[in-house]
């Protein structure tokens, strides 16, 4: 091959089109296995120095004959990556359908994406709370007025509490509240709820509800950390989390915690703030 020749500013620009595939070409490990020929790979170790592969017409009409080549083997390795990373069509399919289901779900079934509901299903009254495990005002609620709901509405089968997710105070909001529902899979989602707000310590993203702290909490419960960690590892419950953010911006709550309750013949009252015991007694008996 001559390298004797003279590179006008045409030629360069001719040959600059294919630099990027000829990049692409000369680092591609799984391209060279495919060389066949002994030119081809004589033409590969000349063409890999980048002086010449700019400036070498010989390299850009070698190059130029690999395209198709090159095209082919290249759709072959980013079908291969997609599938790697997002599984086959069949399996993108069902992910899409599943995905089309959790959207109607959320339309037709208000609050549905929040807790298992704490008490009984054929409760008269539901009262929807809209919190924060870093949120200080609902460790106050919890603390001072939650029990004596619980014994007076809950425990009677008069009402029913239904917990959803308002998780923007803190970086460490939304997950905590992932792993309340990772709770929920080992059957202790009320359990790891009341640990969050009784161990709740300091103003949020302080480190009391960091990765290492939720994984103590779940410890404590007994719980499987494997299965605990591999549901967190996965993110799970974001998306559950984000529709409950969702639903809660939804219903006009702008502040946590924020509550709503509900009649049976679907009269509603909210408001807002840690409530003492009697405001939600009076609401709830008017509606009885």
């Amino acid at each position: 091959m001559n390298k004797k020749f003279v590179v006008s500013v045409a030629s360069v620009a001719s040959v600059a089109s294919v630099a990027v595939v000829a990049v692409v070409l000369v680092m591609s490990i799984s391209f060279q296995n495919q060389l066949e020929t002994m030119n081809d790979r004589i033409m590969l170790d000349y063409c890999k120095e980048e002086r010449n592969m700019v400036l070498d017409p010989e390299c850009a009409k070698w190059i130029d004959t690999k395209k198709p080549e090159i095209e082919q083997r290249m759709q072959e390795e980013r079908e291969m990556i997609e599938e790697i990373m997002f599984g086959t069509e069949e399996e993108q399919e069902a992910i899409r359908a599943a995905e089309r289901e959790e959207e109607e779900r959320i339309r037709t079934q208000p609050f549905s994406y929040g807790s298992p509901a704490l008490g009984s299903d054929s409760a008269l009254i539901t009262i929807i709370e809209f919190g924060d495990y870093q949120c200080e005002a609902c460790y106050h609620w919890f603390h001072n007025a939650r029990d004596t709901l619980i014994d007076n509405y809950i425990e009677t089968g008069k009402a029913k509490l239904i917990f959803v997710d308002l998780p923007f105070l803190g970086r460490d909001s939304p997950v905590a509240a992932q792993a309340s529902y990772c709770a929920e899979d080992q059957g202790k989602y009320w359990e790891y709820h009341t640990i969050l707000y009784t161990f709740q310590d300091g103003p949020p993203d302080s480190g009391w509800a960091d990765r290492d702290r939720l994984n103590s909490f779940a410890f404590s419960l007994d719980m499987n950390i494997d299965e605990f960690n591999e549901c967190m590892d996965s993110s799970k419950y974001k998306m559950r989390v984000k529709a409950n953010y969702d639903e809660a911006v939804k219903n006009g709550a702008q502040a946590t915690p924020t509550f709503i309750i509900i009649s049976q013949d679907g009269i509603t009252e909210k408001f807002t703030g840690a409530q003492p015991y009697s405001v939600f007694s009076t609401i709830i008996e008017s509606m009885l």
